[in-house]
């Protein structure tokens, strides 16, 4: 059995795959620091990729949904309406990340 999905579904998935397939590679490197030093490691290994490809694929996939790129490579990101939507969003989710890595530190 075939499933049929517009081209606006599947390019969004193409996108949404090749982000997520990069965090959880960073989640994953990210996760193998915690080897040693925590007992619960192994949690960490697992579920710290298999997060972050799902946080990063649902994020990426709602916004390039709604926002279409013109083509799946991620070299070329011009989304349609993405200096009003999408990067405040993004520069929003960079702003808090600094904010909780410098005050984690603390």
């Amino acid at each position: 059995m075939r499933i049929i999905v517009s081209e606006r579904v599947y390019r969004a998935i193409k996108v949404g795959v090749k982000v997520g397939l990069v965090a959880a590679a960073m989640g994953f490197f990210r996760a193998l620091g915690t080897v040693g030093r925590d007992p619960s490691w192994m949690l960490f290994i697992l579920l710290g990729p298999a997060l972050s490809f799902a946080l990063f694929f649902s994020l990426v996939f709602l916004l390039a949904y709604a926002f279409p790129p013109e083509s799946d490579s991620l070299s070329d990101l011009s989304f349609p309406g993405a200096r009003w939507v999408v990067w405040p969003i993004m520069a929003l989710l960079t702003l808090g990340t600094a904010y909780l890595v410098i005050h984690s530190r603390q």
